[in-house]
Protein backbone atom coordinates (compact mmCIF):
# COMPACT_ATOMS: atom_id res chain seq x y z
CA UNK A 1 0.00 0.00 0.00
CA UNK A 2 1.10 3.50 -0.98
CA UNK A 3 -0.86 5.59 1.36
CA UNK A 4 -4.10 5.17 3.99
CA UNK A 5 -6.49 7.88 4.62
CA UNK A 6 -9.68 8.08 7.47
CA UNK A 7 -12.87 9.77 7.40
CA UNK A 8 -14.78 9.39 10.73
CA UNK A 9 -17.90 11.13 10.98
CA UNK A 10 -19.18 13.79 9.23
CA UNK A 11 -17.68 16.00 6.88
CA UNK A 12 -17.73 19.97 5.97
CA UNK A 13 -20.52 20.53 3.84
CA UNK A 14 -19.32 21.04 -0.04
CA UNK A 15 -20.53 19.32 -2.95
CA UNK A 16 -18.54 16.27 -2.23
CA UNK A 17 -19.96 15.62 0.88
CA UNK A 18 -23.82 16.09 -0.56
CA UNK A 19 -22.80 13.44 -2.86
CA UNK A 20 -21.57 11.12 -0.56
CA UNK A 21 -23.52 10.26 2.84
CA UNK A 22 -22.29 11.12 6.08
CA UNK A 23 -23.46 10.79 9.22
CA UNK A 24 -22.07 10.38 12.80
CA UNK A 25 -21.88 7.10 12.53
CA UNK A 26 -20.04 6.34 9.50
CA UNK A 27 -16.70 6.22 7.96
CA UNK A 28 -14.60 5.76 4.89
CA UNK A 29 -11.36 4.42 4.27
CA UNK A 30 -9.01 5.72 0.69
CA UNK A 31 -6.08 2.80 0.08
CA UNK A 32 -4.14 4.08 -2.39
CA UNK A 33 -2.05 0.62 -4.09
CA UNK A 34 1.40 1.09 -5.18
CA UNK A 35 1.56 0.97 -9.25
CA UNK A 36 2.27 -2.69 -10.41
CA UNK A 37 1.07 -5.09 -13.28
CA UNK A 38 -0.89 -6.73 -10.15
CA UNK A 39 -1.95 -3.74 -8.43
CA UNK A 40 -5.77 -4.82 -9.42
CA UNK A 41 -5.14 -8.25 -7.83
CA UNK A 42 -3.67 -6.58 -4.77
CA UNK A 43 -6.69 -4.53 -4.43
CA UNK A 44 -8.80 -7.46 -4.32
CA UNK A 45 -6.93 -9.42 -1.88
CA UNK A 46 -7.10 -6.13 0.27
CA UNK A 47 -11.23 -6.31 0.15
CA UNK A 48 -11.07 -9.92 0.95
CA UNK A 49 -8.80 -9.43 4.44
CA UNK A 50 -10.91 -5.81 5.39
CA UNK A 51 -14.35 -7.41 4.33
CA UNK A 52 -13.25 -10.63 6.54
CA UNK A 53 -12.35 -8.15 9.72
CA UNK A 54 -15.24 -6.09 9.27
CA UNK A 55 -17.98 -8.75 9.10
CA UNK A 56 -17.27 -9.84 12.76
CA UNK A 57 -18.80 -6.59 14.03
CA UNK A 58 -22.67 -7.06 14.26
CA UNK A 59 -24.87 -4.44 12.80
CA UNK A 60 -21.80 -3.01 10.13
CA UNK A 61 -22.49 -2.23 6.74
CA UNK A 62 -20.28 -1.73 4.08
CA UNK A 63 -18.90 -1.61 0.56
CA UNK A 64 -16.15 -1.29 -1.89
CA UNK A 65 -15.46 0.91 -4.67
CA UNK A 66 -12.56 0.89 -6.90
CA UNK A 67 -10.73 3.87 -8.41
CA UNK A 68 -8.08 3.70 -10.75
CA UNK A 69 -7.03 4.04 -14.49
CA UNK A 70 -10.38 2.07 -15.71
CA UNK A 71 -13.14 3.45 -18.16
CA UNK A 72 -14.89 5.24 -15.30
CA UNK A 73 -12.00 7.44 -15.31
CA UNK A 74 -11.39 7.84 -19.06
CA UNK A 75 -15.29 8.72 -19.42
CA UNK A 76 -15.05 11.20 -16.61
CA UNK A 77 -17.90 9.58 -14.63
CA UNK A 78 -17.96 9.76 -10.81
CA UNK A 79 -20.34 6.67 -10.47
CA UNK A 80 -19.46 3.17 -9.96
CA UNK A 81 -19.54 0.59 -13.07
CA UNK A 82 -22.73 -0.74 -12.56
CA UNK A 83 -25.61 2.30 -11.98
CA UNK A 84 -29.24 1.89 -12.52
CA UNK A 85 -31.74 5.16 -11.30
CA UNK A 86 -35.20 4.12 -10.48
CA UNK A 87 -37.53 7.07 -11.30
CA UNK A 88 -40.83 7.51 -9.27
CA UNK A 89 -43.29 10.68 -9.13
CA UNK A 90 -42.98 10.24 -4.86
CA UNK A 91 -39.57 9.88 -3.53
CA UNK A 92 -40.43 7.39 -0.99
CA UNK A 93 -42.07 5.02 -3.72
CA UNK A 94 -38.57 5.22 -5.40
CA UNK A 95 -36.19 4.69 -2.42
CA UNK A 96 -38.81 1.63 -1.85
CA UNK A 97 -38.58 0.11 -5.41
CA UNK A 98 -34.39 0.82 -5.17
CA UNK A 99 -34.37 -1.32 -1.61
CA UNK A 100 -36.52 -3.99 -3.43
CA UNK A 101 -34.13 -4.15 -6.04
CA UNK A 102 -30.62 -3.97 -4.30
CA UNK A 103 -32.16 -7.08 -2.38
CA UNK A 104 -33.21 -9.06 -5.36
CA UNK A 105 -29.68 -8.04 -7.44
CA UNK A 106 -28.00 -9.19 -4.47
CA UNK A 107 -28.16 -12.46 -5.09
CA UNK A 108 -26.54 -11.90 -8.66
CA UNK A 109 -22.84 -13.64 -8.69
CA UNK A 110 -21.97 -11.03 -11.46
CA UNK A 111 -22.81 -7.79 -8.75
CA UNK A 112 -21.42 -6.99 -5.71
CA UNK A 113 -21.31 -4.04 -3.48
CA UNK A 114 -24.68 -3.14 -4.14
CA UNK A 115 -25.91 -0.04 -2.44
CA UNK A 116 -28.72 2.82 -2.98
CA UNK A 117 -28.87 6.30 -2.37
CA UNK A 118 -29.46 7.99 0.88
CA UNK A 119 -32.10 10.29 -0.72
CA UNK A 120 -33.54 10.55 3.47
CA UNK A 121 -31.54 11.31 5.58
CA UNK A 122 -31.42 10.24 9.73
CA UNK A 123 -35.17 9.67 11.03
CA UNK A 124 -35.94 12.53 13.25
CA UNK A 125 -38.58 12.96 16.00
CA UNK A 126 -40.89 15.55 14.73
CA UNK A 127 -43.09 17.07 17.55
CA UNK A 128 -46.20 18.52 16.25
CA UNK A 129 -49.06 20.72 18.37
CA UNK A 130 -52.75 19.46 18.61
CA UNK A 131 -53.87 23.61 17.92
CA UNK A 132 -57.77 22.29 18.86
CA UNK A 133 -56.81 20.57 22.19
CA UNK A 134 -54.56 23.65 23.01
CA UNK A 135 -57.11 26.14 22.39
CA UNK A 136 -60.13 24.19 24.12
CA UNK A 137 -57.76 23.92 27.17
CA UNK A 138 -57.60 27.26 26.72
CA UNK A 139 -53.47 27.81 26.38
CA UNK A 140 -51.59 29.51 23.59
CA UNK A 141 -50.40 26.93 20.61
CA UNK A 142 -46.92 28.94 20.74
CA UNK A 143 -46.76 28.99 24.81
CA UNK A 144 -46.79 24.91 24.39
CA UNK A 145 -44.65 25.08 21.88
CA UNK A 146 -41.57 27.52 23.54
CA UNK A 147 -42.51 25.24 26.62
CA UNK A 148 -41.40 21.56 24.51
CA UNK A 149 -38.39 23.54 23.19
CA UNK A 150 -37.29 25.24 26.43
CA UNK A 151 -37.08 21.71 28.18
CA UNK A 152 -35.13 19.82 25.31
CA UNK A 153 -32.72 22.54 23.99
CA UNK A 154 -32.73 25.03 26.92
CA UNK A 155 -33.07 29.21 26.51
CA UNK A 156 -30.94 31.88 26.50
CA UNK A 157 -30.96 33.61 29.62
CA UNK A 158 -28.75 35.98 29.04
CA UNK A 159 -24.81 36.67 26.83
CA UNK A 160 -21.53 37.64 28.67
CA UNK A 161 -19.43 40.07 26.71
CA UNK A 162 -15.68 40.05 27.32
CA UNK A 163 -13.82 42.41 24.98
CA UNK A 164 -14.96 41.49 21.16
CA UNK A 165 -16.29 37.97 23.00
CA UNK A 166 -20.05 37.44 23.10
CA UNK A 167 -20.59 34.16 24.84
CA UNK A 168 -24.20 33.02 25.16
CA UNK A 169 -25.34 31.68 28.38
CA UNK A 170 -28.33 29.33 28.45
CA UNK A 171 -29.95 27.12 31.11
CA UNK A 172 -31.22 23.57 30.70
CA UNK A 173 -32.19 20.97 32.63
CA UNK A 174 -29.18 18.12 32.69
CA UNK A 175 -28.41 15.96 29.55
CA UNK A 176 -30.02 13.04 30.92
CA UNK A 177 -33.92 14.54 31.60
CA UNK A 178 -33.37 16.67 27.73
CA UNK A 179 -32.68 13.33 26.22
CA UNK A 180 -35.61 11.13 27.87
CA UNK A 181 -38.40 12.48 25.75
CA UNK A 182 -40.95 9.87 27.36
CA UNK A 183 -40.15 12.34 30.52
CA UNK A 184 -40.53 15.68 28.60
CA UNK A 185 -43.55 14.74 27.74
CA UNK A 186 -44.84 14.00 31.06
CA UNK A 187 -43.98 17.46 32.36
CA UNK A 188 -47.05 18.93 34.27
CA UNK A 189 -48.81 21.70 32.62
CA UNK A 190 -51.25 24.49 34.07
CA UNK A 191 -54.87 24.74 32.82
CA UNK A 192 -57.54 26.52 33.21
CA UNK A 193 -59.19 26.00 36.44
CA UNK A 194 -55.45 25.35 37.98
CA UNK A 195 -55.87 21.82 36.68
CA UNK A 196 -52.36 19.78 36.16
CA UNK A 197 -52.35 17.86 33.00
CA UNK A 198 -49.57 15.99 31.28
CA UNK A 199 -47.59 17.86 27.94
CA UNK A 200 -48.02 14.96 25.56
CA UNK A 201 -51.59 15.84 25.78
CA UNK A 202 -51.34 18.35 23.16
CA UNK A 203 -48.71 17.10 21.40
CA UNK A 204 -48.33 14.16 18.75
CA UNK A 205 -44.84 12.40 18.23
CA UNK A 206 -43.92 10.95 15.01
CA UNK A 207 -40.84 9.68 13.09
CA UNK A 208 -39.86 10.92 9.98
CA UNK A 209 -37.09 10.61 7.71
CA UNK A 210 -36.57 14.57 5.93
CA UNK A 211 -35.18 14.07 2.20
CA UNK A 212 -31.85 14.49 2.28
CA UNK A 213 -31.25 15.56 -1.84
CA UNK A 214 -33.30 15.06 -4.55
CA UNK A 215 -32.03 14.13 -7.86
CA UNK A 216 -34.20 14.28 -10.80
CA UNK A 217 -34.16 12.42 -13.82
CA UNK A 218 -37.04 14.72 -16.75
CA UNK A 219 -38.50 16.33 -13.31
CA UNK A 220 -38.78 12.94 -11.27
CA UNK A 221 -37.24 11.71 -8.44
CA UNK A 222 -34.71 9.43 -8.81
CA UNK A 223 -32.98 6.90 -6.89
CA UNK A 224 -29.22 5.22 -7.95
CA UNK A 225 -28.71 1.84 -7.00
CA UNK A 226 -24.55 1.21 -8.10
CA UNK A 227 -22.38 -1.42 -7.39
CA UNK A 228 -19.50 -3.30 -8.61
CA UNK A 229 -19.31 -5.63 -11.69
CA UNK A 230 -17.46 -8.77 -10.24
CA UNK A 231 -17.23 -10.97 -13.18
CA UNK A 232 -18.23 -9.98 -16.66
CA UNK A 233 -18.50 -7.50 -18.60
CA UNK A 234 -21.10 -4.98 -17.61
CA UNK A 235 -23.33 -5.66 -20.68
CA UNK A 236 -23.43 -9.44 -19.25
CA UNK A 237 -24.72 -7.77 -15.49
CA UNK A 238 -27.15 -5.44 -16.97
CA UNK A 239 -28.73 -8.25 -18.96
CA UNK A 240 -28.61 -10.56 -15.80
CA UNK A 241 -30.48 -7.52 -13.54
CA UNK A 242 -32.74 -6.53 -16.39
CA UNK A 243 -34.05 -10.60 -16.07
CA UNK A 244 -34.54 -9.50 -12.59
CA UNK A 245 -35.99 -6.52 -12.48
CA UNK A 246 -38.91 -7.84 -15.15
CA UNK A 247 -39.68 -10.73 -12.37
CA UNK A 248 -40.37 -8.66 -9.88
CA UNK A 249 -43.83 -6.30 -9.20
CA UNK A 250 -43.07 -2.76 -9.00
CA UNK A 251 -45.34 0.05 -8.95
CA UNK A 252 -46.62 1.82 -12.23
CA UNK A 253 -45.09 4.60 -11.90
CA UNK A 254 -41.83 3.27 -11.39
CA UNK A 255 -39.36 3.84 -14.27
CA UNK A 256 -35.70 2.08 -14.80
CA UNK A 257 -32.95 4.38 -17.15
CA UNK A 258 -29.28 4.01 -17.56
CA UNK A 259 -26.80 5.77 -15.61
CA UNK A 260 -23.17 5.77 -15.23
CA UNK A 261 -20.74 4.20 -16.79
CA UNK A 262 -23.32 2.15 -19.12
CA UNK A 263 -24.97 5.20 -20.26
CA UNK A 264 -21.32 7.12 -20.95
CA UNK A 265 -20.34 3.89 -23.02
CA UNK A 266 -23.50 4.04 -25.11
CA UNK A 267 -23.33 7.88 -25.43
CA UNK A 268 -19.69 7.38 -26.27
CA UNK A 269 -20.47 4.77 -28.98
CA UNK A 270 -23.05 6.70 -30.73
CA UNK A 271 -20.14 9.80 -30.81
CA UNK A 272 -17.55 7.31 -32.30
CA UNK A 273 -19.59 5.61 -34.52
CA UNK A 274 -20.15 9.39 -36.27
CA UNK A 275 -16.65 10.10 -36.11
CA UNK A 276 -16.13 6.60 -37.84
CA UNK A 277 -18.13 7.57 -40.52
CA UNK A 278 -16.64 11.26 -41.01
CA UNK A 279 -13.29 9.45 -40.76
CA UNK A 280 -13.58 7.05 -43.66
CA UNK A 281 -15.40 10.07 -45.97
CA UNK A 282 -12.20 12.09 -45.15
CA UNK A 283 -9.84 9.81 -46.28
CA UNK A 284 -11.86 8.82 -49.37
CA UNK A 285 -11.90 12.52 -50.56
CA UNK A 286 -8.22 12.72 -49.87
CA UNK A 287 -7.30 9.90 -51.37
CA UNK A 288 -9.62 10.89 -54.47
CA UNK A 289 -8.31 14.16 -54.05
CA UNK A 290 -4.92 13.03 -54.37
CA UNK A 291 -4.99 10.65 -57.27
CA UNK A 292 -7.17 12.46 -59.27
CA UNK A 293 -9.53 9.67 -59.50
CA UNK A 294 -12.60 8.16 -57.94
CA UNK A 295 -11.92 4.67 -58.68
CA UNK A 296 -8.95 4.24 -56.98
CA UNK A 297 -9.86 5.47 -53.44
CA UNK A 298 -12.80 3.04 -54.01
CA UNK A 299 -10.73 -0.46 -53.87
CA UNK A 300 -8.14 1.19 -51.49
CA UNK A 301 -11.39 2.71 -49.21
CA UNK A 302 -12.46 -1.58 -49.31
CA UNK A 303 -9.44 -2.30 -46.68
CA UNK A 304 -11.36 -0.67 -44.13
CA UNK A 305 -13.96 -3.62 -43.86
CA UNK A 306 -11.10 -5.73 -44.08
CA UNK A 307 -9.37 -4.08 -40.94
CA UNK A 308 -12.58 -4.45 -38.86
CA UNK A 309 -12.95 -8.17 -39.54
CA UNK A 310 -9.37 -8.25 -37.84
CA UNK A 311 -10.55 -6.25 -35.06
CA UNK A 312 -13.39 -8.63 -34.10
CA UNK A 313 -11.30 -11.39 -34.33
CA UNK A 314 -8.33 -10.42 -32.35
CA UNK A 315 -10.96 -8.90 -29.86
CA UNK A 316 -12.69 -12.87 -30.00
CA UNK A 317 -9.47 -14.74 -29.43
CA UNK A 318 -8.38 -12.60 -26.36
CA UNK A 319 -11.72 -12.62 -24.99
CA UNK A 320 -11.45 -8.68 -24.98
CA UNK A 321 -15.03 -6.49 -24.98
CA UNK A 322 -15.94 -4.20 -27.22
CA UNK A 323 -15.59 -0.98 -25.11
CA UNK A 324 -14.20 2.97 -25.87
CA UNK A 325 -10.31 2.36 -26.06
CA UNK A 326 -11.32 -0.65 -28.80
CA UNK A 327 -13.37 1.74 -30.97
CA UNK A 328 -11.34 3.98 -30.41
CA UNK A 329 -8.33 1.83 -31.75
CA UNK A 330 -10.43 1.26 -35.28
CA UNK A 331 -10.53 4.87 -36.03
CA UNK A 332 -6.93 4.91 -35.38
CA UNK A 333 -6.67 1.96 -37.50
CA UNK A 334 -8.80 3.70 -40.47
CA UNK A 335 -5.81 5.79 -40.83
CA UNK A 336 -3.13 2.80 -40.68
CA UNK A 337 -4.96 0.13 -42.88
CA UNK A 338 -4.73 2.27 -45.99
CA UNK A 339 -1.38 2.93 -46.19
CA UNK A 340 -0.33 -0.28 -47.73
CA UNK A 341 -2.72 -0.42 -50.24
CA UNK A 342 -2.01 3.83 -51.00
CA UNK A 343 1.75 2.98 -51.53
CA UNK A 344 1.26 -0.18 -53.96
CA UNK A 345 -1.56 1.66 -55.90
CA UNK A 346 0.49 4.36 -56.14
CA UNK A 347 3.50 2.39 -57.49
CA UNK A 348 1.09 0.34 -60.13
CA UNK A 349 0.11 4.07 -61.18
CA UNK A 350 3.42 5.64 -62.09
CA UNK A 351 4.68 2.18 -63.67
CA UNK A 352 1.82 2.03 -66.03
CA UNK A 353 2.53 6.06 -66.74
CA UNK A 354 5.68 5.24 -67.54
CA UNK A 355 4.43 3.21 -70.49
CA UNK A 356 4.18 -0.08 -69.02
CA UNK A 357 1.28 -2.73 -69.64
CA UNK A 358 -1.60 -2.70 -67.29
CA UNK A 359 -0.45 -6.16 -66.11
CA UNK A 360 3.18 -5.96 -66.07
CA UNK A 361 2.81 -3.22 -63.99
CA UNK A 362 0.42 -5.09 -61.51
CA UNK A 363 3.40 -7.37 -61.02
CA UNK A 364 5.93 -4.98 -60.71
CA UNK A 365 3.78 -2.78 -57.98
CA UNK A 366 3.56 -5.77 -55.74
CA UNK A 367 7.58 -6.78 -56.10
CA UNK A 368 8.99 -3.76 -55.32
CA UNK A 369 6.56 -2.69 -52.51
CA UNK A 370 5.74 -6.52 -50.90
CA UNK A 371 9.03 -5.99 -48.84
CA UNK A 372 8.42 -1.97 -47.65
CA UNK A 373 5.00 -3.16 -46.59
CA UNK A 374 5.90 -5.73 -44.31
CA UNK A 375 8.31 -4.25 -42.78
CA UNK A 376 5.97 -1.41 -42.43
CA UNK A 377 3.57 -3.02 -40.94
CA UNK A 378 5.58 -5.18 -39.11
CA UNK A 379 7.35 -2.62 -36.93
CA UNK A 380 4.08 -0.95 -35.98
CA UNK A 381 2.37 -4.40 -35.11
CA UNK A 382 5.81 -5.00 -32.67
CA UNK A 383 5.64 -1.54 -31.36
CA UNK A 384 2.08 -2.43 -29.95
CA UNK A 385 2.96 -5.98 -28.47
CA UNK A 386 4.03 -4.33 -25.00
CA UNK A 387 0.73 -2.87 -24.85
CA UNK A 388 -1.01 -6.14 -25.62
CA UNK A 389 0.36 -7.98 -22.95
CA UNK A 390 -0.50 -5.57 -20.26
CA UNK A 391 2.87 -4.54 -18.94
CA UNK A 392 2.99 -2.06 -15.81
CA UNK A 393 -0.10 -0.35 -14.62
CA UNK A 394 -2.83 0.82 -16.67
CA UNK A 395 -3.23 -2.24 -18.16
CA UNK A 396 -7.08 -2.00 -18.92
CA UNK A 397 -6.67 1.02 -20.94
CA UNK A 398 -3.85 -0.21 -22.94
CA UNK A 399 -5.09 -3.96 -23.70
CA UNK A 400 -8.07 -3.12 -26.06
CA UNK A 401 -6.68 -0.63 -28.20
CA UNK A 402 -3.41 -2.55 -28.76
CA UNK A 403 -5.07 -5.30 -29.77
CA UNK A 404 -7.67 -3.24 -31.78
CA UNK A 405 -4.89 -1.88 -33.94
CA UNK A 406 -2.53 -5.36 -34.25
CA UNK A 407 -5.32 -7.58 -35.23
CA UNK A 408 -6.66 -4.93 -37.67
CA UNK A 409 -3.41 -4.57 -38.97
CA UNK A 410 -2.04 -8.22 -39.61
CA UNK A 411 -5.42 -9.19 -41.52
CA UNK A 412 -5.23 -5.98 -43.89
CA UNK A 413 -1.63 -6.32 -44.49
CA UNK A 414 -1.65 -10.43 -44.88
CA UNK A 415 -4.92 -9.40 -47.32
CA UNK A 416 -3.60 -6.43 -49.36
CA UNK A 417 -0.94 -8.21 -50.66
CA UNK A 418 -3.18 -10.40 -52.67
CA UNK A 419 -6.85 -7.89 -52.42
CA UNK A 420 -5.38 -4.93 -53.95
CA UNK A 421 -3.87 -5.58 -57.15
CA UNK A 422 -7.16 -8.37 -57.52
CA UNK A 423 -9.22 -5.16 -57.05
CA UNK A 424 -7.32 -2.64 -59.12
CA UNK A 425 -7.37 -5.44 -62.21
CA UNK A 426 -11.13 -5.38 -61.48
CA UNK A 427 -11.66 -1.80 -61.51
CA UNK A 428 -9.73 -0.90 -64.07
CA UNK A 429 -10.83 -3.68 -66.22
CA UNK A 430 -7.38 -5.40 -66.76
CA UNK A 431 -7.47 -8.63 -67.98
CA UNK A 432 -4.29 -11.47 -68.02
CA UNK A 433 -2.50 -11.33 -71.59
CA UNK A 434 -2.92 -14.68 -73.48
CA UNK A 435 -0.08 -17.30 -72.68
Amino acid sequence: MANVFTQVGTTERTLAAIKDYTAPNTARMRIIVEPSRDAYDVSLQLQDSIAAKIVEAPGVRFAFREEGAGLAEVLATDEAPFSMGIVAERAEDAVAAATEIVVALAESERLSDLQADRVLDTPNLVVKLDTEEILRAGLDPDMIARDVRNRIAGVEATTFNEIEKRIDIAVRFPQEERRDLAGVLTSPVSVAGGEMVPLKRFVTVDEEQPVRELTRANQRRMVTVSGQVASGSIDDAWREATAVIERLELPADVKIVQSGERAEMNRSFRDLAWAFLLATVLVYMIIAAQFESLVDPFHIAMTIPIGAAGTVIALLATGTSVNILSLIGLITLLGIAVDDAIVKTDTIRQLRAGGMDGWKAIHEGCRLRARPIIMNSATAILAMVPLAIGLGGGAQLQRPLALTIIGGLTLTTALTLLYTPVMYMLCHRIKRPAA
